[in-house]
């Protein structure tokens, strides 16, 4: 029985979030480095596409494994 409630009120809980995240969509504007040199490459995996921003700036290289962050 405690069980059951508990679970009542975390499903509660959890309906109650809002998803109040400002954060802008990625664009090439958002590259913003101030003097930098600024590359972004995103990846789907599923499709295996490769969409480049500021593409003369990442000299046309993947970087390596470990600076990849999936989402």
């Amino acid at each position: 029985m405690k069980s059951i409630v508990i679970s009542i009120l975390y499903a509660l809980w959890l309906c109650s979030c809002k998803n109040t995240s400002s954060s802008k969509s990625f664009s090439e504007k958002s590259l913003n480095g101030k003097g930098k040199f600024l590359c972004a490459i995103l990846i789907n995996q599923t499709a295996n596409d490769k969409i480049y921003f500021q593409k003369n700036e990442c000299s046309y290289k993947t970087p390596p494994l470990p600076y990849f962050i999936p989402f």
